[in-house]
């Protein structure tokens, strides 16, 4: 009996891989926020800064390929991806658009947001990474109908109809079987706006033919329902685990 079945499903920087440097390291991504070695076409950069003291805390900016900061975020252990102090995100012009603290990986404090003008968009309070209240500002600074700042993507169904619909379409390659190759293949993909699945790749293989079959279903997955960002549309990468299990 062979199986095949989904674990866990992750954003893009869920999966890190830590390097005990502590000399700063940066990498370059390209605009579909595909990791890439050739920095003319690369869109934006990331920066680690690594604590003297200690390497598993990490200060990490995004950076606009003319320098610009663009985001902000310290780790206490960047390993595990433990977000402590406080996080910033900014407008390409650079004024300030997003700003919240973290407490051992949970939000703590004031979710501020800001209109490209400066006025304020979005007054949350988290407690212990729950949100306690929340209000929206319209451009003007008019108070308007509440709505949740980050809404993640969703397969159709949710979670249980994702692994139906990959265990239902799997089928565990025979050269794989006859081998007893068994393990997680890792399948980058982008939700885009419109909520198509879009520029899979693979993003941790096990083996030629079982990164293949996962490629081929993850391919054939049904529009997903598109994140939304502040209330708008906005494109999304993933990566799926799909795991391989003979039985």
């Amino acid at each position: 009996m062979k199986t095949a079945f989904v674990l866990l499903l992750c954003s893009l920087y869920g999966i890190a891989q830590s390097q005990p440097v502590k000399k700063p390291d940066t990498a370059y991504f390209n605009s579909a926020g595909r990791k890439t070695n050739h920095k003319d076409s690369a869109e934006f950069y990331t920066v680690r800064y690594y604590n003297p003291e200690d390497s598993n805390r990490v200060r990490m900016t995004k950076q606009a390929m003319n320098g610009q900061l663009l985001v902000e975020n310290y780790f206490s252990n960047f390993k595990k991806l433990i977000k402590e102090g406080t996080s910033r995100e900014y407008h390409p012009s650079g004024a300030l658009a997003k700003e919240i603290s973290y407490v051992n990986n949970k939000m703590e404090g004031l979710l501020l947001t800001y209109w490209p003008d400066c006025k304020i968009r979005r007054r949350d309070l988290y407690r212990n990474d729950t949100l306690v209240t929340g209000q929206c500002y319209t451009r003007e600074g008019k108070d308007t109908v509440y709505f949740e700042y980050d809404q993640q993507p969703k397969f159709p169904g949710g979670q249980d109809s994702l692994r139906k619909f990959i265990g239902g379409n799997i089928k565990y390659p025979a050269l794989a079987k006859l081998n007893h190759i068994e393990g997680t293949v890792y399948v980058l993909f982008t939700v885009s706006k419109e909520g198509a699945v879009t520029a899979v790749d693979l993003y941790r293989g096990v083996s030629p033919q079982l990164d293949a079959e996962a490629i081929r279903v993850v391919s054939r997955m049904p529009p997903w329902i598109p994140r939304k960002l502040e209330g708008e549309l906005t494109p999304f990468n993933l990566v799926l685990p799909v795991v391989f299990r003979l039985e």
